[in-house]
């Protein structure tokens, strides 16, 4: 993109059941001025990696997108607390 479109970022988590290897799908969509451009899907899978280990790609990823102006759907069977997501 060539200038920064200014709209208010959305982030959604949604809590449930995924498969045993699996610690979060997590969608981007991508915005231009003429409404969406693009969406990328992201499967996070264990592999020899426990909860610990994956928070801090977890987290780089959706920092990452959301600064670079990208709505970010989460599912995943970790409790939002662990990743850092409280109700307000």
């Amino acid at each position: 993109m060539d200038h920064e479109i200014e709209r208010q970022r959305m982030l959604y988590v949604n809590k449930r059941e995924l498969p045993e290897d699996t610690f979060a799908v997590v969608r981007l969509s991508w915005f231009s001025e003429y409404g969406i451009e693009s969406i990328d899907e992201i499967k996070l899978i264990y592999e020899d990696q426990d909860e610990e280990d994956m928070i801090p790609e977890f987290s780089m990823i959706v920092a990452q997108a959301l600064k670079g102006g990208a709505d970010v759907s989460i599912l995943t069977d970790i409790e939002p607390e662990l990743l850092g997501f409280f109700d307000e």
